[in-house]
C-alpha cells in the first residue's frame, strides 16, 4: 500500500543540483576567460612566447575534459560528493601554486596537472547529476545550469583586468584561487537520493549497456579474461561508443570545440593587436558572455516551442560562425569587435546546447554521465591543438588572421557533421 501511494515530483531537490551546476559552470568557464586576460602579462613576466602560455591554458581546458571518465568512474564507486569536494580543493591549490611559480614548467604543472585535474573532478560529475532529477524539464534545467558559463565570462573578464591593474597577475591568481575554493560547496549540493515513481518513467541506476557475464560464462571457460574486459567496459562506460548518434554528436562538439578553445584564449590578444586598449579588450570578454547567454536563451526558446528544427538551429549557428570567425581579425573598431564577438559567442552556445540535450535522450539516467564524460574527453582533444596551432601561426605571421581562418575552417567541418547526422537520422530508425 505504501508503494502504491508513493509519489514523485520532477525536480524537487534537483533544483539544488542545478544551482551547484550553475556555480561550477560560472567558476570554471570564468577561469578560462581570466586566463585569456592574463596571458599577455604572463608571457612578458616569464619572457616567453605567447603561444607557450596559450598552450598551457589550452592544456588546462583539455585536462578538464580528458580526465572526465576517471572521476566519473570513481564517483560511481564512492559517491559524487567526495569527488567534487576534492576537485574544488585541487583547483584552488593549482591556482595558488601558479601564483607563486618561478618558471614556465612550474606554472604548467600547477595549471594543467593540479588545477586541471581538480576541474575535471567537478565539471561533468556535477552537471550530469541533473539527469537523475529531470526528464521532461531537462532542457530547462540545462539552460539554467549552462547560464553559469556566460555569466562567469561576463563577470570574470573585466574583473580580472581590474584585479590585475591593482595586484598584478600573481595577486590576481591568488584571488582566483579563493574563488575556486567555492567549488567545494558544489560537492555538498549534489548526491541527493532520488525516489522512483510507482509507474511511468523510472530513474534507475545504469552503469553501462554491457551486461555482466552470467554463471554459464564462468563455467564455459573464458572466465578471467571475459570478466576482466567486462569490468573494464562497465567501470569506464565504454559501451557508449556503440551508438552512432553519440559519435555524430561528439564530432560536432569536437570540431566546434577547436574554434571555441582558440578564441577564448586569444580573444584579448587579438583585440589588443587590432588597437584596442586593455580595458576595451577586457570588455570584449563581456560581449562574449552576453552572446553566450543570448545564444542559450534563444536556442532553449526555439527548442521549447519547436519554432524550427534542431537541425536548422545548429546549421544556422555553424554558418554564422564560419563568416564571423573569418571577419573577426579584420574589424579594428571597438563596436565591431563587440558585435562579432557576441555573435560568435551566441553561435557557439547553440552548437553546444543542442548536442548536450540530444545526448541526454540517447540513454537512461545514470548512463548519461558516461556519455557526457567520454564526449568531453574527445572534445578536449581539440583544445591543446587549437592552442598550439593558433600560437604558432601568430608567431609566424605576427597577426591572428590565419589563426581565425583555421577557426572558420573548423566550423566548416562542424557543418559537414551536422549535415551528415541529419541525413543519417532521416534514413535511420534511431532518429532522435
Amino acid at each position: 500500500m505504501e508503494e502504491s501511494t508513493r509519489s514523485y515530483r520532477e525536480g524537487g531537490a534537483g533544483w539544488v543540483v542545478v544551482c551547484a551546476a550553475f556555480l561550477s559552470q560560472f567558476i570554471l568557464y570564468g577561469n578560462l576567460k581570466a586566463g585569456g586576460v592574463l596571458i599577455t602579462k604572463k608571457s612578458e613576466d616569464f619572457g616567453t612566447s605567447l603561444w607557450t602560455i596559450g598552450l598551457i591554458d589550452a592544456l588546462n581546458s583539455a585536462m578538464q575534459c580528458a580526465l572526465s571518465p576517471v572521476p566519473v568512474a570513481i564517483s560511481n564507486q564512492i559517491g559524487v560528493r567526495p569527488v567534487v569536494v576534492v576537485g574544488g580543493l585541487l583547483t584552488c591549490l593549482g591556482f595558488l601554486l601558479a601564483s607563486q611559480s618561478g618558471s614556465v614548467l612550474v606554472l604548467a604543472v600547477a595549471m594543467v596537472v593540479v588545477a586541471g585535474t581538480g576541474a575535471a573532478c567537478v565539471k561533468d560529475t556535477t552537471f550530469s547529476q541533473m539527469a537523475l532529477h529531470f526528464h521532461k524539464r531537462y532542457a530547462l534545467a540545462s539552460f539554467v545550469a549552462k547560464c553559469g558559463a556566460p555569466f562567469g565570462m561576463m563577470v570574470y573578464g573585466p574583473t580580472t583586468q581590474l584585479l590585475m591593474d591593482v595586484y598584478g597577475w600573481r595577486g590576481t591568481m591568488m584571488i582566483l584561487a579563493a574563488f575556486n575554493l567555492h567549488l567545494t560547496a558544489c560537492g555538498f549540493l549534489v548526491g541527493w537520493p532520488v525516489a522512483e515513481p510507482p509507474g511511468g518513467f523510472h530513474y534507475r541506476r545504469v552503469t553501462t549497456g554491457v551486461q555482466p557475464p552470467s554463471l554459464d560464462d564462468f563455467e564455459r571457460g573464458s572466465k578471467d579474461s571475459d570478466l576482466c574486459c567486462s569490468q573494464v567496459v562497465s567501470t569506464l562506460g565504454l559501451g557508449v561508443f556503440k551508438d552512432i548518434r553519440f559519435l555524430f554528436l561528439t564530432a560536432i562538439k569536437l570540431f566546434s570545440g577547436y574554434g571555441f578553445s582558440g578564441i577564448v584564449i586569444y580573444m584579448v590578444p587579438n583585440a589588443l593587436l587590432l588597437g584596442l586598449n586593455e580595458q576595451q579588450a577586457a570588455l570584449n570578454t563581456t560581449a562574449w558572455g552576453v552572446g553566450n547567454f543570448l545564444g542559450l536563451y534563444l536556442t532553449a526558446l526555439v527548442m521549447h516551442y519547436r519554432v524550427v528544427s534542431v537541425w536548422a538551429v545548429m546549421g544556422t549557428g555553424a554558418s554564422l560562425a564560419i563568416v564571423c570567425y573569418a571577419l573577426d581579425p579584420f574589424l579594428s573598431s571597438f563596436l565591431g569587435q563587440l558585435a562579432v564577438t557576441a555573435l560568435i559567442g551566441a553561435c557557439m552556445e547553440s552548437l553546444f546546447l543542442v548536442p548536450l540535450i540530444m545526448t541526454r535522450y540517447l540513454t537512461a539516467d545514470d548512463q548519461v554521465v558516461f556519455l557526457y564524460s567520454w564526449q568531453n574527453f574527445i572534445t578536449g582533444l581539440s583544445y591543446p591543438v587549437a592552442g598550439l596551432v593558433s600560437g604558432l601561426l601568430y608567431d609566424a605571421t605576427r597577426n591572428f588572421q590565419a589563426t581565425f581562418f583555421t577557426f572558420s575552417g573548423s566550423m566548416v567541418l562542424t557543418s559537414f557533421c551536422i549535415l551528415s547526422f541529419f541525413l543519417y537520422t532521416k534514413n535511420s530508425k534511431d532518429a532522435l
